[in-house]
């Protein structure tokens, strides 16, 4: 059975430096403060919203994920939005749902930049823990899905018949 676990060899990639170089600004400017990491994953923590970046153990895709704090759930528990949805979220409709797979350093370095300065755009209310972002994005998440689903049930109809 496949592992999801990340090769020891993605130590190589130095993805947690890269995060804490190019994230600096979370907790110089922001509040933050990092709260852990690892070789696929860094998290950084204020009182009130979290931000995790990571890369994808065995899709090796970069992402961000923001989202407010609530006191007695566990990670796996959170209620979390990715930087797409952010940026969606502000009405810039052209925006990628991801970033091609980061297999090196340069990929890295390269997508943790445009992932950064997303966030410095995008991102300011969401990191300052405003309810009402935090609400918009919500209702975005149930329209998203629901059209999603809208979509795949049109499939699934026209294919049956």
């Amino acid at each position: 059975m496949p592992s999801n676990l990340p090769s020891p060899e993605r130590a190589k990639l130095d993805f947690a430096d890269s995060v804490r170089s190019r994230f600096a600004f979370l907790e110089q400017n922001c509040g933050f403060k990092l709260e852990s990491q690892d070789i696929t994953f860094v998290r950084y923590e204020s009182a009130l919203v979290f931000v995790n970046a990571y890369h994808g153990p065995s899709s090796y895709e970069l992402g961000l994920q923001v989202g407010p704090r609530f006191q007695g759930l566990d990670i796996e528990q959170e209620e979390h939005f990715s930087i797409w949805e952010i940026v969606r979220a502000s009405g810039d409709m052209e925006v990628p749902n991801g970033l091609p797979a980061a297999q090196t350093r340069e990929d890295i370095v390269s997508g943790l930049d445009t992932i950064a300065d997303l966030l410095k755009r995008y991102g300011t209310k969401a990191l300052a823990g405003d309810k009402e972002v935090f609400e918009q994005l919500r209702n975005q998440q149930v329209k998203e899905t629901e059209e999603y689903l809208e979509n795949a049930y049109r499939e699934a109809r026209k294919k049956k018949e």
